[in-house]
């Protein structure tokens, strides 16, 4: 997604990276959300409903860019890229964000309810996309500029979120772990080769 929104910028004629910058600049907003959580939950008044809350917000910005870039895509390879890799995580995703409600204080209809933000999510963006596609055809760059930033959730997902506590940097020596990472990196790199 990033390469090919940087190509849109490419072609566009425009020499500043935008795609790098909105992809970056989505990392670190995660990054500062999940900060932000953290310093909270260390405090010593910390809210226990904190890290649920946030959780849902953070996941619920992932969906609501990656419905946005698969209903602006104008491209078929794109959207079947970005169809594959919402199959491929959201059912993950759904069961974490679950077990984090689950655990929470808050009560079953609330956190039902939370739950239910983040499902609607991925089909509003799609919805979102699919209204701002009329206005990719006036200016070609909404696409990019939508797909750069879904790209930046990926990439945060991937690499820096929960960095401190991932098994790879806690227990770097462990191959599964280690295998496993190697065999998600290579069904993308996979999946690349058609887009």
């Amino acid at each position: 997604m990033l390469g090919d929104s940087q190509s849109a910028f490419d072609t566009a004629h425009v020499d500043y990276p935008f795609a790098m910058v909105i992809c970056g600049s989505v990392m670190l907003l995660l990054l500062w959300i999940e900060h932000l959580a953290n310093r909270g939950m260390e405090a010593p008044s910390g809210n226990s409903k904190l890290l649920p809350l946030t959780a849902v917000a953070m996941l619920s910005i992932h969906s609501l860019l990656m419905g946005a870039a698969f209903g602006v895509s104008s491209s078929v390879a794109l959207t079947v890229v970005i169809f594959i890799a919402v199959l491929a995580h959201k059912g993950s995703a759904s069961f974490a964000l679950g077990l984090e409600l689950g655990r929470s204080e808050f009560s079953k209809r609330s956190a039902w309810r939370l739950f239910q933000v983040f499902v609607v999510m991925f089909p509003l963006g799609v919805l979102v996309g699919q209204a701002l596609s009329t206005a990719s055809d006036a200016h070609p760059l909404v696409e990019a500029s939508i797909s750069a930033a879904a790209a930046g959730t990926f990439l945060f997902f991937g690499t820096l979120h929960g960095l401190a506590s991932t098994p790879m940097i806690n227990r770097c020596c462990n191959q599964r772990e280690f295998v496993a990472a190697v065999g998600g990196f290579a069904v993308m790199a996979v999946v690349a080769i058609w887009t």
